[in-house]
């Protein structure tokens, strides 16, 4: 910046964005635990147009796991028996877009997908196994499919299937205070993912006093002005 801004507000992101490369990196975060009721924000964008990217996953058991995925040009959220799915378009590779899965063991048609805080998909996941299982909480992988290929910013998780006021307040800006939800209470998990490092903070316990679970990261690349 040069010259005379005299009284200029200059907003300047300084934060690192964590590239995925697709075949080895990944962060783990660990147990955040086993619920009927949650949900789970991230804000994604593409760096090549392959066609099966893995983007979270609960604890990759193959039983009662939830993941997320997207394959081609539809975002699928599996359980054991199903998966949710949408078929969305958009500008993967140059924009940050944000997904949501909601999910509420005691609901039917109780598994919802938002896509930038709009509704894209909701199936009944009342199964057998339901999808519940958090136990080995990680992004940038999962359990079938391919590693994911890109950027993956301020993961959110909560033991509570959010509503959509709160998806929308989400899905306004990367790393939006999670105080702004109705349910700051029942946030489990906050990666901010902005680490710069091998180590990737939660900050759940500064935002409500919940037990942090740091992530570890394998692989990836630091990357800055990506938004």
């Amino acid at each position: 910046l040069e010259g005379d801004l005299e009284d200029a507000i200059i907003n300047v992101n300084t934060d690192a964005a964590l590239e995925f490369d697709g075949a080895n990196d990944r962060v783990i975060a660990g147990n955040i635990g086993t619920h009927t009721q949650w949900t789970v924000s991230c804000w994604v964008k593409k760096s090549a147009a392959a066609n099966e990217n893995n983007i979270w996953d609960g604890a990759g058991d193959g039983t009662s796991y939830p993941y997320l995925t997207m394959v081609d040009n539809y975002i699928y959220c599996y359980f054991n028996g199903g998966n949710t799915n949408t078929n969305v378009t958009g500008d993967w590779e140059t924009e940050w877009n944000h997904i949501a899965v909601t999910y509420d063991a005691e609901a039917t048609n109780n598994m919802k997908v938002y896509l930038n805080g709009v509704l894209k998909s909701t199936t009944d996941a009342n199964n057998a196994a339901e999808p519940t299982n958090f136990t080995n909480f990680y992004f940038g992988d999962g359990v079938a499919y391919g590693k994911w290929d890109g950027f993956i910013a301020d993961v959110k998780t909560f033991n509570d299937d959010l509503a959509i006021a709160d998806i929308q307040i989400l899905a306004s800006k990367i790393n939006v205070d999670p105080t702004l939800v109705s349910k700051t209470s029942n946030l489990t998990g906050w990666w901010k993912v902005t680490d710069a490092g091998s180590t990737i903070n939660d900050f759940v316990n500064e935002t409500n006093g919940g037990t942090d679970h740091n992530g570890t990261l394998t692989g990836g690349d630091w990357r800055y002005n990506q938004y």
